[in-house]
């Protein structure tokens, strides 16, 4: 009947004939139930904790795309084409420039290449002292040639192993006829590569041009007001603004046509996922709120009023009529509605698409007029409540956390009491077995007593007979 409790202590009925360890554990249930209370008060709290993070990343997801719609470059995203790829390529950045131009390509532009004179191979010397490398008006650290680097390769190798402008390769024209051919890493009339040797003692090194530094020159337009350009690169950003034309060959006798158009299909999927986002919280919110009646089970945060607040002013941040110049004042005026639960969803494509085509500046406006634009005023709602001093979602975070906090601190003070309390009661039932174990003595001495006593009355009587 006896047993160890967590105390240490070894307390069994032997005397009583109680399984006083059972009845220690039953107590300590009974006052372990304030415990049990604030441990579940503790996982009630964690969870809604959870949830309210939940929010904050939902809050965060619907953001990054309801910022996007406060920019005016995420309405005037362009696409470029062109009819002769194999001239040219082109692409737009954002504008509202959506005309077409011709170009015409002249010529592209070229980097500079020198080639030497013939040698019988690529070990011959070619002497020793310095070389000296220059392009346009850029003239970089001599080489130092030795009896190391004093053949031609090992003048290319010395030119490759720095930074000079230019690429060294020997190459092997026939047998017995190598050359140096120098190349310069960039294009454009003023990237001319010149040579200054100073070598002796071997074959040195003099060189001859096989293709000319020239600009890219291209035409834009025809007739008698047509620009002629010139750029040092086959890369052309700064003709056309916002455009990128990419050379690829020249034709004088073609002119290549570029349209730009607005494209209409980004701008809608930057409006579908704004969309997504915002009924993703919708579905939130149907969580945290929802009631069973059968079970009575609720979301973790169906009485949080201020979740509540925040779903309604949510809601009408994207939802309310806007005020301002633009021609659009409401959602549902660019084919956007808003189902029986409370979702954004393309009611009228046909009218998304037509707004976008014939009044891209209105649907512009209607987002991101920085005074009444739907998404700004959303994305102001947003950054208020994400502020992370003042902000409604840290500072509810801050609530949660300092509750669990708290009721950690209290579980263990209680549990600290338990274990004194639990060696008190160890303790005392261990001092009422000593008691009764002294009292059996004093029995059992007695009755020996007693015993004795009339063993010894019984003797005299019958001597006496």
């Amino acid at each position: 009947m006896s047993s160890i409790s967590s105390t240490g202590f070894n307390v069994g009925g032997l005397i009583s004939g109680l399984d006083t360890n059972d009845i220690i554990t039953q107590l300590m249930d009974i006052e372990r139930r304030p415990i049990v209370a604030l441990e579940s008060k503790k996982t009630e709290t964690t969870s809604q904790l959870s949830a309210w993070r939940e929010l904050n990343t939902r809050i965060q997801a619907l953001k990054i795309y309801s910022d996007k719609l406060t920019k005016e470059s995420t309405f005037q995203v362009r696409t470029a084409t062109t009819s002769h790829e194999d001239i040219l390529t082109v692409s737009a950045s954002s504008g509202t420039n959506t005309s077409s131009f011709t170009i015409t390509v002249k010529s592209l532009a070229t980097s500079h290449q020198i080639t030497s004179q013939s040698y019988t191979s690529s070990d011959v010397e070619i002497g020793t002292g310095s070389f000296e490398i220059s392009i346009g008006s850029t003239t970089y650290d001599e080489i130092e040639i030795t009896e190391d680097n004093n053949t031609l390769a090992g003048l290319a190798d010395s030119i490759n192993d720095n930074d000079y402008g230019v690429t060294a390769s020997v190459i092997k024209a026939a047998d017995e006829d190598y050359r140096l051919i120098l190349t310069g890493e960039n294009s454009g009339s003023d990237k001319g590569i010149s040579i200054d040797s100073n070598l002796s003692g071997g074959t040195s090194p003099t060189f001859s041009t096989i293709q000319e530094a020239e600009d890219a020159h291209i035409v834009l337009g025809t007739g008698a007001s047509a620009l002629d350009v010139y750029r040092s690169s086959n890369v052309i950003n700064d003709a056309v603004d916002g455009v990128t034309i990419s050379l690829k060959s020249a034709d004088e006798n073609t002119q290549v046509t570029i349209a730009l158009s607005n494209d209409n299909s980004s701008t809608e999927t930057q409006i579908g996922n704004y969309i997504t986002q915002f009924n993703n919280l919708i579905t939130y919110f149907e969580d945290q709120f929802a009631y069973d009646a059968d079970t009575g089970e609720t979301g973790t945060l169906f009485s949080n009023t201020n979740l509540l607040k925040v779903k309604y002013d949510l809601y009408s941040a994207a939802t309310d009529p806007i005020k301002g110049d633009s021609s659009y004042h409401s959602i549902n005026e660019i084919g956007i509605g808003v189902d029986e639960t409370g979702r954004l969803f393309v009611e009228d494509d046909a009218l998304l698409i037509n707004s976008l085509e014939d009044d891209m500046e209105g649907v512009m406006s209607f987002f991101s007029d920085e005074d009444s634009g739907l998404a700004v005023r959303l994305d102001n709602y947003l950054e208020n409540i994400t502020d992370t001093q003042t902000g409604i979602l840290y500072t509810i975070e801050d609530y949660f956390n300092s509750e669990i906090e708290s009721l950690t601190d209290s579980i263990e003070v209680k549990e600290e009491y338990m274990s004194r309390l639990e060696v008190q009661y160890y303790k005392k039932f261990a001092k009422m077995e000593a008691a009764l174990a002294q009292l059996q003595t004093q029995s059992n001495y007695i009755d020996y007593q007693i015993t004795a006593l009339l063993s010894n009355q019984s003797g005299s009587s019958s001597t006496s007979s």
